[in-house]
């Protein structure tokens, strides 16, 4: 049976303040409302720390946005060390929301383990609704190292307690089934979707810029080996324009060390880009650049591909099950091989097709495609 009604739960949903977060998110349950699905949004996280919260402990507000009925609900740790308290705390909120104001729900959707998944489970233990978890969070895959056996055991227990587990690659669920032991036949694989917003653009043959990469400036983006192997590929074409979209720890400190390097004019450097922008900037470039050692799914590379850009990429794990042929070239993690690869792409972009590189992602990713995957899920759920 197909639900009538369900309840996202999430700690990543967009707002008025923070438009970019949790956009996924924000894009299937767009897609479930037009095709007849009664969707509401319990988006539930744990603010900053005790001492940055201080003085306010609880937000409990009911928005909406884009039509979307949004519970907002977070609280701030209760004190260090008490982490099982304020979760404890979290999930009972939760409730009064579920019977305050939610009624009928007749399936749980949840999204990435903390917090998400975490409430989720207890929602659905508490009201016998049954309950798909979708998990996204780039963490559990090259971060996992870094959770403290509290959250690892957690962890554990949403992805081993979901009446459905979903992952987004399968280099995803291969990595955290493995290092959980979850049963061969536990999880399923469902990308993310591709945003409406890209799938209907228009395509554009004004190229401003030889490349685009966006991108954070953190470890696992690998930004170093990006400058390493833009500075080589600068000496060979000096009118080559690379434009970079993120922000990040690193950022600062790599900026100041390559600030008087003959190849910093050559990037346009910007922190931060909305969705709109983002299509934009993807407009102007020839092609797409990822240095990433490490992605859950790919979400740039896939965005890049609907717009016709072929894209450049480290065999990073789940980059190969966007980037199939012709759709771009994939390279070893160094930088003289990254430069080798960018070189190549700079003298051969103009001949991948834009038309039918959109049309694979749009077969693949667009959404009538990924919402008969996730009906066909939901009514596995529904007796």
């Amino acid at each position: 049976m197909t639900p009538k009604k369900i309840l996202v739960v999430t700690s990543w949903f967009p707002s008025e303040a923070e438009p970019g977060l949790g956009s996924f998110v924000l894009d299937q349950v767009a897609v479930l409302r037009e095709h007849g699905f009664e969707v509401e949004v319990l988006k539930i996280y744990i603010r900053g720390n005790f001492l940055s919260q201080w003085g306010w402990a609880k937000k409990n507000e009911v928005v909406t946005y884009q039509g979307i009925k949004v519970y907002d609900v977070s609280l701030k740790p209760l004190l260090p060390g008490l982490r099982n308290w304020t979760l404890s705390k979290l999930n009972r909120f939760a409730a009064e929301v579920l019977e305050s104001h939610v009624k009928d729900v007749e399936l749980i959707h949840s999204h990435a383990v903390f917090q998400g998944g975490w409430v989720a489970k207890f929602l659905s233990k508490q009201f016998s609704i049954p309950w798909v978890h979708s998990e996204h969070a780039s963490q559990l895959v090259h971060g996992i190292d870094s959770l403290s056996l509290a959250d690892k055991a957690r962890a554990f227990s949403v992805l081993d307690s979901a009446d459905s587990l979903v992952f987004v690659s399968g280099f995803q669920s291969k990595k955290v089934s493995e290092y959980f032991n979850l049963k061969p036949d536990k999880s399923k694989v469902i990308p993310n979707m591709l945003s409406p917003l890209f799938a209907n653009s228009t395509l554009t043959l004004e190229k401003k810029y030889t490349a685009l990469t966006i991108q954070s400036w953190v470890e696992v983006k690998q930004p170093q080996l990006l400058l390493e192997a833009w500075s080589l590929f600068v000496q060979i074409n000096p009118d080559a324009r690379l434009l970079w979209v993120g922000s990040g720890p690193l950022k600062a400190k790599l900026i100041s060390e390559i600030k008087d390097a003959s190849f910093f004019k050559s990037i346009d450097f910007v922190d931060y880009a909305s969705r709109q922008e983002v299509m934009d900037y993807l407009n102007q470039a020839c092609f797409y650049i990822s240095s990433s050692a490490s992605e859950t799914f790919g979400i740039a590379i896939m965005e890049s591909l609907s717009q016709g850009l072929p894209v450049v990429a480290i065999n990073n794990g789940s980059v190969e099950e966007i980037l199939i042929e012709p759709h771009g070239i994939i390279t070893e993690n160094d930088a003289n091989s990254l430069f080798e690869a960018i070189l190549e792409m700079s003298s051969t972009w103009n001949n991948y097709s834009a038309a039918a590189l959109r049309a694979d992602i749009l077969k693949r990713y667009g959404s009538d495609a990924i919402l008969e995957m996730w009906v066909k899920e939901y009514q596995n759920l529904i007796p």
